[in-house]
């Protein structure tokens, strides 16, 4: 037997039905349902949601734009927000609970965070010219296990995006010291070079055979912008007087 269409039973009234071709949408915005497109597309009637469709689709809960959503929402599976969700008290969800792993692959906007544990990556480099893209998510903590020479640490952050403009920056080196001691004394952000305003007005002095730990702390002056000049750059070194 050939393969056939699915069928839709009373598209125009009681007692009839209709083939669905290849490449038809199955529209029954009359019963709720809204800009789900294509066939196996179940509708899932939640409370509380308004404004832009919702469809469960290939056991993923996929939101096409923006939705609010006020009352409660219980999903097992995977959840994929593909533009702006709502999450605040008024008009949102309000609290939100994650019981396994929450991934956020993209900039995280938050105004209260409070963890009861807290992991940072660490990017590991010897390297004397060290380029990092704040975006990039490699850790703002940079482990040299054997630094062979003073280190130029290249930054480049966003200049267009609002996320950036009046923030700070937060680095953290630690070197492991051998017999010749080196410290970062090159800083340039996007291109720039940046004049490091050191502890106590002068740059320091590492320590051979000592753990250092460098602190720069890259403060945008500007709330409406994000460029090199822009910022100011406060750096430290802390040395905890022990050997390797």
């Amino acid at each position: 037997m050939p393969n056939r269409a699915p069928i839709v039973a009373n598209p125009a009234g009681i007692g009839t039905f209709q083939e669905l071709i290849l490449g038809d949408n199955l529209d029954l915005s009359a019963s709720g349902i809204a800009n789900c497109p294509g066939i196996g597309v179940t509708f899932v009637n939640v409370t509380g949601v308004s404004t832009l469709p919702h469809c469960f689709i290939n056991g993923q809960l996929s939101n096409v734009g923006l939705t609010t959503i006020s009352a409660a929402l219980f999903h097992t599976g995977q959840v994929i927000f593909n533009n702006q969700t709502n999450f605040s008290t008024t008009g949102g969800f309000g609290n939100i609970s994650v019981g396994g792993t929450f991934n956020s692959l993209g900039i995280s906007t938050v105004k209260t965070y409070r963890a009861a544990n807290y992991a940072e990556e660490i990017l590991y480099s010897t390297a004397t010219t060290l380029n990092v893209t704040h975006t990039d998510g490699f850790g703002n903590l940079i482990y040299n296990s054997s630094p062979s020479g003073n280190v130029t640490f290249n930054l480049t952050v966003p200049t267009t995006d609002p996320l950036f403009y009046g923030r700070s920056l937060f680095y953290v080196f630690v070197f492991n010291q051998g017999g010749t001691p080196y410290i970062i004394d090159t800083v340039n952000i996007n291109g720039t070079s940046k004049t490091i305003n050191w502890v106590n007005g002068s740059a320091p002095s590492a320590n051979a055979s000592k753990k250092d730990l460098f602190t720069f702390n890259f403060i945008n002056t500007n709330e409406s912008s994000s460029n090199a000049t822009d910022y100011i750059v406060l750096g430290n070194l802390i040395n905890y007087g022990f050997g390797t």
